[in-house]
């Protein structure tokens, strides 16, 4: 219903505001120009003539008035003229003015009218005088037409309507969504008005509680109705209408059980309220049924969504479904995390702290079951004290094969023998896995001396200025037996951490046989190296030929013993030539005769040293180095997969403590002993340690969500890399990655090049499971490969929140301006929805042109009218 308003006439006019406010400006100017001449002859000199120009044209009528009374008092002919033309400037100024203040507020129409005026006053003047005379009569009509004209053009561009506004009514529309996600099933309603109880206590389903709950309030829906539009939609990841039950009642036709897999309450809105705004509706407020479970969002969280509408007067109100304590009809039992690292070093301890909580399960026993790969690392049982329990465990492992490894922890109730052995129906997500990459990146050595000498000292020094090396010391300065108790571990994983153990002056009775034995483990088993270096008590001298050392030693222990006193001179032999760690003067250009000159340079460039231990090699060894009489001065045995050397010197301080090399020395290629020193340490380790040149390739993440791939909110972002046996990146050559999937086939996957690294991003996966990605290039001349698994998951989000979240329930009511209530308050906010759904009035405007279809007309008229003028004029001789 509406009531007629005020009818208004409106002008549409034409467009071109600059074109038509530049030529109004250019009259009024030329006005402005005739007004000031008209002023010259006024006594009194220039500034006379401008003053009464400004005058006419600011105060025109108070100029005007003077001039009428000047006129009237004038005693002489002059005073009573200047009076007269005071009057008429005053009244042109004041013209003038008017139609200059018509264009400031509506520049088209004004400067329309002020064209139609400025040519009406042009006309006037045109045929005041003519160029040959004419009688009244012809001046008169020929003034007619041309004002006629100029009539038809301002109507013509000023395009006159009639408006008439009118006030209406409008109808708003009230929006209620039902959630209808998985976990719309818990039975977790209290037993109570929207709630039987069925056997053994437990409430209805939660969906079927909003059923109830909607049944309940039919007569407050319906009344509600009457006042304004109620539309329905269900959601869960997405929206879709509702329509209204048919069997007498207005309730909305909601499915029998829940039919979603994730709820996404911001998505799902904003898409039924798109809908609404398609049909133009006025929505006046939004209710969501929910359980406040939100676990997923592609574009629009549930509380922006509502500041929106907040903003644009629309009020969000939030119904509360379910328990979000523990009812006596919830047993759940959920792993929510993991607390696995995403990265981890191998040989050494990496810590997990996975979490369980339990819920209705107080006096049951719950076993947790931590799993490494394949191996079970863990598993601990604990009773529930309470009945709504969270269980934390700290676990420790020591990881020794690099890569990507899984990691699960699977939590299950142990089976109560009281209870005859019935098993109880749970509910959560009892198992959880991430996966953890185990990186090799760091040189750890471990250096035990029996005494401080120089050597240690300059030995640390040299291998702590390596950026790559990490050194613990150890000193033991007495035999185990008298010292009671070792610095050093005892357990296997207390060594594995370490690639090089070095050995000083230090005898054997200062270990245990186990610690021995795990020093012989680590290189025959895990591919570590070991070095002895030369002291009183290195070697047979101290003990050490009736240890597990024995056998991985390159030197016949119980024949090596003794000193050499006299000053000895290293020399490297053929096998130390070709040893590239050999080579301390650096890495050597041009020949292999050329590197093999400049390495016998560099070490005949070193001072003597003033002794070293009687050696005598094993005949598996090498002899990398002798002294001047032929006395073996640094061997090497490979033993199992891993390294060893015997080096019979302790005085390469004296290398470090050599006169500096001057720069016109050290360009000629003199040697600087310091860094000969250091060199040479730093490439023992590098060598025991075998570090190899490696390929690497990585994705972004260890796990993904198929569905937030398929949406774009994640990337599979793969990175790629090769370095060589230093650890520096290589620059140049092919890099090849594919992606293997659970069907086993191998897809290349395309990458660019970038600082030294290839980038790239992965096609999103169409199935969920195990994916792996491999890299194969050539480093130093051979292949290497390197691979990373990853898993994309189908989530049961709904499983992870078993209790209603109704704190984000009340967060999105505060950022929506409304409500919230739980589901047996339902009829308390319908009723508080009443002032929303009352009508609300809105102004209509309709407008109508005055003479509809008569633009044309009115153009050909203005044409024809201006032609015939023409040829008037013509035929009496003015053209």
């Amino acid at each position: 219903m509406g009531s007629i308003g005020i009818a208004n006439l409106v002008f549409e006019s034409v467009g071109g505001a600059t074109v038509l406010s530049v030529a109004a400006g250019v009259g009024l100017l030329v006005e402005v120009i005739l007004l000031a001449l008209r002023c010259q002859s006024v006594r009194g000199g220039l500034w006379a003539e401008l003053g009464l120009t400004m005058g006419a044209l600011f105060a025109g009528p108070i100029v005007a008035a003077g001039g009428a009374l000047a006129a009237i008092r004038g005693a002489q002919q002059a005073g009573a003229m200047r009076g007269r033309l005071a009057v008429r400037v005053g009244l042109a100024g004041t013209g003038l003015f008017v139609l200059g203040a018509l264009v400031w507020p509506r520049p088209v129409v004004g400067s329309v009218l002020v064209l139609a005026v400025l040519s009406a006053v042009w006309s006037v003047r045109a045929y005041r005088k003519t160029t040959s005379p004419i009688s009244r009569r012809q001046r008169v009509g020929f003034l007619a037409t041309r004002l006629l004209v100029i009539f038809l053009a301002t109507l013509w561009a000023l395009q006159p309507h009639w408006t008439q506004t009118r006030s209406e009514s409008t109808r708003g529309v009230i929006l209620i969504g039902v959630d209808v996600s998985a976990s719309m099933a818990r039975k977790d309603m209290a037993v109570g008005r929207f709630a039987v109880a069925s056997k053994g206590g437990v409430g209805r389903s939660r969906l079927s509680g909003v059923v109830a709950a909607m049944k309940s309030q039919a007569e407050a829906l319906d009344g509600l109705r009457e006042m304004a539009e109620i539309r329905f939609f269900q959601f869960s990841r997405s929206a879709r209408a509702l329509a209204t039950d048919a069997a007498g009642q207005f309730v909305p036709a909601l499915p029998a059980s829940p039919t979603g897999e994730a709820t996404a309450m911001g998505d799902s809105s904003m898409a039924a309220l798109d809908a609404l705004a398609s049909e133009g509706a006025d929505v006046r407020a939004l209710v969501l049924v929910s359980d406040g479970c939100n676990n997923t969002a592609a574009w629009v969280s549930p509380e922006m969504l509502a500041g929106r509408l907040a903003s644009r007067s629309v009020a969000v109100h939030t119904v509360g479904v379910g328990a979000d304590t523990v009812t006596a009809s919830l047993r759940a039992l959920t792993v929510t995390t993991t607390g696995a690292p995403e990265k981890a070093a191998a040989f050494q301890r990496m810590d997990l702290q996975p979490v369980v909580r339990v819920m209705g399960l107080r006096g049951r026993t719950v076993k947790i079951l931590c799993q490494f790969g394949p191996a079970v690392i863990a598993t601990e049982s604990r009773v529930v004290e309470t009945n709504d329990a969270t269980i934390s465990l700290r676990i420790s492992h020591v990881p020794v094969e690099t890569g990507f490894c899984r990691v699960q922890v699977t939590a299950s109730l142990v089976p109560d023998g009281s209870r005859g052995g019935r098993a109880v129906a749970l509910e959560g997500q009892p198992r959880a896995e991430s996966l953890v990459q185990v990186t090799d990146n760091d040189l750890r050595v471990l250096y035990i001396e029996g005494r401080f000498r120089y050597e240690t000292k300059f030995i640390a020094e040299a291998l702590r200025s390596s950026k790559r090396i990490t050194l613990d010391r150890c000193v033991l300065h007495q035999p185990l037996r008298k010292a009671g108790r070792s610095p050093l571990g005892e357990r296997l994983e207390d060594w594995l951490g370490y690639h090089v153990i070095l050995l000083g002056d230090v005898s054997a009775d200062s270990f245990s046989t186990a610690q021995l034995e795990h020093i012989k483990t680590l290189v025959d088993q895990y591919g570590k190296g070991v070095a002895m270096i030369g002291g009183r008590k290195s070697f047979g001298g101290g003990g050490w030929q009736d240890t597990p050392l024995a056998a991985v030693l390159p030197v016949d222990l119980s024949r090596s013993a003794g000193q050499i006193t006299q000053p000895v001179q290293p020399v490297p032999t053929r096998g130390g030539l070709l040893a590239a760690w050999m080579h301390i003067g650096g890495s050597g250009a041009g020949s292999e005769e050329a590197s093999a000159v400049a390495c016998r340079k560099a070490w005949a460039s070193l001072p003597p040293m003033p002794g070293a231990n009687r050696l005598v090699a094993k005949p598996a060894a090498t002899v990398l180095a002798k002294g001047a009489t032929g006395e073996p001065m640094i061997l090497y045995q490979r033993f199992g997969k891993g390294r060893a050397l015997a080096i019979a010197f302790d005085t390469t301080w004296r290398w470090a403590l050599s006169p500096p090399v001057e720069a016109k020395a050290a360009a000629k290629g003199a040697f600087d002993g310091a860094v000969l020193q250091k060199r040479f340490w730093r490439q023992a380790v590098l060598m025991l340690a075998n570090p190899k040149g490696s390929v690497w390739v990585q994705a972004n993440r260890a796990s993904y969500d198929l569905d937030a791939l398929a949406t774009g909110r994640e990337q599979i972002e793969v990175v790629a890399g090769a370095e060589d046996a230093r650890g520096v990146p290589i620059a140049d050559g092919p890099m090849r990655v594919t992606l293997a999937g659970p069907d086993g086939k191998a897809r290349p996957v395309a990458l660019g090049r970038s600082d030294r690294m290839w980038r790239g991003v992965v096609v999103p996966p169409q199935k969920a499971g195990v994916y792996t990605l491999r890299a194969a290039a050539t480093v130093e001349g051979q292949s290497r490969r390197a691979e990373q698994t990853f898993t994309v998951v189908q989530r049961d989000l709904e499983a992870l929140a078993v209790l209603a979240d109704t704190s984000q329930l009340r967060a999105i009511a505060r950022a929506g301006n409304g409500q919230y209530v739980p589901l047996r308050e339902l009829g308390q906010l319908l009723a508080a929805l009443k002032p929303a759904a009352e009508p609300r009035y809105r102004d209509v405007v309709e407008s109508s042109p005055i003479l509809p279809g008569w633009r044309w007309p009115v153009l050909l008229a203005i044409i024809g009218l201006l032609l015939g003028e023409w040829i008037v004029r013509k035929r009496i001789g003015l053209v």
